[in-house]
């Protein structure tokens, strides 16, 4: 199941970076009490990574429907009411303001043998 949704997410552009996916598996195991051979309930460094492929071709398609982007904008002005932020703009980042790597060949995610990584 996890395996199917990890597949998912990177076919639609949010491919995770290994340690998300570990960090994704620990919390499973954890909420289902399943007993493991996992350490801490994490599993060991064992996934093979690739690099990303057309990372801003994927995004740009993915957000290019209107209603997608009214949709996130009508969410964010919610939530900026909702955390009272109306009146605190300098407590709102983006992208560009916290360092995060827009070139996808610098950054590599987990995805299906043979399946290109977005």
């Amino acid at each position: 199941m996890i395996a199917e949704h990890l597949k998912t997410m990177a076919k639609w552009g949010f491919a995770l970076d290994k340690s998300e996916v570990l960090d994704v598996i620990a919390d499973f195991v954890q909420q289902n009490v399943l007993v493991t051979r996992f350490k801490n309930s994490r599993p060991g460094q064992t996934l093979s990574l690739k690099k990303l492929e057309a990372l801003d071709k994927t995004r740009r398609i993915a957000t290019s429907d209107p209603l997608i982007i009214y949709h996130f904008h009508d969410l964010f002005e919610k939530e900026v009411h909702n955390l009272e932020l109306l009146d605190q703009p300098q407590n709102i980042l983006n992208l560009n303001e916290i360092s995060f790597s827009v070139d996808p060949s610098c950054v590599k995610r987990v995805s299906e043998i043979g399946q290109k990584a977005y």
